[in-house]
């Protein structure tokens, strides 16, 4: 897998390490790249209201 291929969460703010993957349109991963390692940091129902995570 290329995690670096994802959007980042907040497109305006590309000094955020935040990136965002949509799962089987329904989960929303939020996630981090340092290195070679993927850190998750939150796995949300993609249906529902993710703007306070910003």
């Amino acid at each position: 897998m290329m995690p670096e291929r994802c959007p980042y969460l907040d497109p305006e703010n590309r000094r955020s390490p935040h990136r965002k993957l949509l799962v089987s349109r329904r989960y929303l991963i939020i996630y981090t790249v340092q290195d070679d390692t993927v850190y998750i940091e939150y796995v949300i129902d993609g249906r529902q209201d993710y703007g306070w995570l910003i």
